[in-house]
């Protein structure tokens, strides 16, 4: 497992520390000192860059409860120098401190000499290890709930070498129309190799456009219930949600089931039985990476897809990595690059990914240490292809780590909107500004870019909104951030049953059967939810909500005003997302948030001409 160091919060805590604002804080409050303290021990901390995995979990938690510490300092001081009506109060109580004063310094006194000794003891830690620095990483668990891919071919990637491929499987969907009301070609290949995206040149190939008179894109992936399938399949098809499954005969249709995982050959009846009559011609194509899953459909011969060509590699490697035209000027890069790409065993994913890292590199040191790395050249199943797609996260830069790790928030293939992505990092203190007339969304805005170069996304096409900047990673992309950040970031399930005192991020994007029962009162940060809580009763969610005093990011479904009301407690948080909901007037409790950078409503009476702010 990968721990992270939060060093983008850190970097913060080091620059608050030594504001104007926070030496008249320490002044008014008599911890000057412990302040001071705190900031040597950070920065002696800080110059440590990576360290056994207990010890970066130790410096993780203290670094967030130092950062609440200091949110803490800046809310009361906010609250002390105005009145409940937002004007700035008298300041006499500066010379004469109330017994709540006096309390609140002893309080905040206590608090900063424990997070300093803490510190302290991590501090010590460094030394007493006595170890060479190094990465530890571990092979992720598989968790592939919630993909969904689409039928359209992403305009972002040059594809390379399927020509071939295609025009074999659009004959092989041809082969006995007239014989079989329904009929199946299977393409299995590893992660990586691009089945997806040949399935989607098939699918859109003028020929097969002309020929079916329906078609229909179904990604399955785990969450393989028969009916909800099957009610998928009639969405495609249909654009509308049904309930009667009772289907009459179709048409000649052609239907792409991709991602499948399925090896219960008991489901694959039951699906097949609810499956629509089509007439003679009518096809299925799945896309899959095990062979048991074609054996479980009935196919023994699948269409195997294989890695490209030699040339084909090095087309594809070469148009990433170089400028053009750059690689007559650097004949020893083009050597190492070919020699790298011959172990990349023509997996495209790998390809595209060390060639982009390596593009602007003209140093030999850097591409040979991409060649010379052990798992380059012990590539060999899913969990090697990992390994060196980890490459491409060790390289980036310490400040667009976090920012990468935290996307596990959203489940596979989750449609990201890059400014919804800015907002969360901003408001996690992920943005460090170069100086402070620096626009943070601008920085933000860069980050996304400087991870798109590298291909750790991929831009989506939306048809309804071709304004917005949608974005969504590769599975085996996701899979890496979440072995980077499974001990931090947590997508509850039904399989969810306890939330670890390590987790800070918590999303919700299916209605488990139940709620965690151990997640109130945890030090969590984020707390995503695109569905209906199941906490009904005003009262317990209101109990749920004030115990997640740490949040910075909130996202809830339809809340009632009562609901909203215990918002008020939330003193760091911000982002605040109530689209879902409806109100005449702005709550008060939302007035209250001093720390509030962004607030998204869809209607308020009392914000004129406004549906989203």
């Amino acid at each position: 497992m990968a721990e992270q160091i939060p060093y983008g919060i850190a970097e913060n805590l080091l620059t608050k520390l030594t504001s104007t604002v926070f030496h008249e804080i320490g002044l008014m409050y008599g911890v000057r000192g412990e302040l001071r303290k705190l900031e040597n021990t950070l920065s002696t901390v800080r110059a440590t860059s990576h360290a056994v995995a207990d010890w970066v979990r130790r410096l993780k938690d203290v670094v967030y409860d130092a950062d609440d510490l200091l949110d803490d300092f800046v809310t009361e001081d906010l609250r002390r120098k105005t009145d409940d009506r937002g004007r700035f109060a008298k300041q006499v109580s500066e010379f004469f401190p109330s017994p709540n004063h006096l309390a609140l310094r002893f309080k905040m006194g206590h608090r900063i000499k424990a997070i300093r000794e803490r510190l302290d003891d991590i501090e010590n830690d460094i030394s007493k290890f006595n170890f060479i620095p190094r990465v530890i990483s571990d092979v992720p668990v598989r968790n592939r709930r919630w993909r969904e891919t689409s039928s359209v071919v992403e305009k972002s990637h040059k594809i390379v070498g399927r020509d071939e491929n295609k025009k074999e499987i659009i004959e092989l969907l041809m082969q006995s129309s007239t014989q079989e009301n329904l009929s199946m070609v299977v393409i299995v290949g590893i992660g990586g190799l691009g089945k997806t995206t040949l399935a989607q040149l098939v699918y859109n190939d003028q020929g097969v456009v002309s020929y079916f008179n329906r078609r229909m894109w179904v990604c399955v992936s785990d969450d393989y219930d028969v009916k909800v399938l099957v009610r998928k399949i009639i969405k495609s098809a249909t654009n509308r949600d049904v309930e009667n499954l009772e289907l009459d005969q179709w048409k000649r249709y052609f239907l792409v089931l991709d991602d499948v995982w399925n090896e219960d050959v008991k489901k694959w009846g039951q699906f097949v039985t609810l499956l629509p009559v089509g007439a003679n011609g009518s096809k299925i194509l799945v896309t899959t990476r095990g062979t048991r899953v074609a054996s479980v459909i009935g196919i023994d011969s699948p269409y195997a897809v294989e890695g490209l060509k030699d040339d084909e590699s090095w087309d594809l490697f070469e148009s990433l990595a170089f400028k053009k035209g750059e690689e007559i000027m650097h004949p020893n890069l083009v050597a190492i690059g070919k020699k790298i790409v011959k172990l990349c065993k023509g997996v495209p994913l790998l390809i595209e990914t060390l060639g982009r890292l390596l593009y602007f590199k003209t140093q030999e040191r850097d591409w040979l240490s991409i060649l010379n790395n052990k798992n380059l050249t012990l590539l060999g199943d899913k969990n090697d292809i990992l390994q060196v797609l980890r490459l491409s996260y060790d390289n980036l830069p310490i400040h667009l780590k976090q920012c990468f790790a935290y996307c596990a928030l959203f489940p596979k293939d989750y449609i990201i909107e890059k400014k919804l992505l800015v907002q969360l990092w901003m408001a996690q203190s992920y943005l460090q500004p170069s100086n402070e007339n620096i626009d943070l969304e601008d920085i933000g805005n860069q980050y996304f870019e400087d991870l798109l170069s590298r291909s750790l996304f991929q831009k989506v096409e939306i048809e309804d909104d071709k304004n917005m900047s949608s974005y969504k990673m590769h599975d085996l992309i996701h899979d890496l951030a979440q072995s980077i950040a499974k001990s931090e970031i947590i997508i509850v399930t039904d399989d969810v049953k306890i939330i670890s005192q390590r987790i800070h991020h918590v999303s919700v994007f299916r209605q488990p059967d139940e709620m965690p029962k151990d997640i109130m009162g945890k030090p969590i940060r984020t707390f995503f939810m695109e569905t209906h809580f199941s906490i009904h009763c005003d009262s317990s969610m209101n109990k749920f909500i004030s115990s997640l005093k740490g949040l910075r990011v909130m996202k809830m479904d339809c809340p009632s005003r009562k609901v909203l009301s215990s918002l008020a407690k939330l003193s760091h948080l911000r982002y605040l997302d109530i689209s879902c909901g409806w109100f005449k007037n702005l709550p008060n409790a939302i007035t209250r948030l001093k720390h509030l950078e962004t607030l998204k409503l869809f209607m308020c009476e009392f914000l004129k001409n406004c549906r989203e702010i």
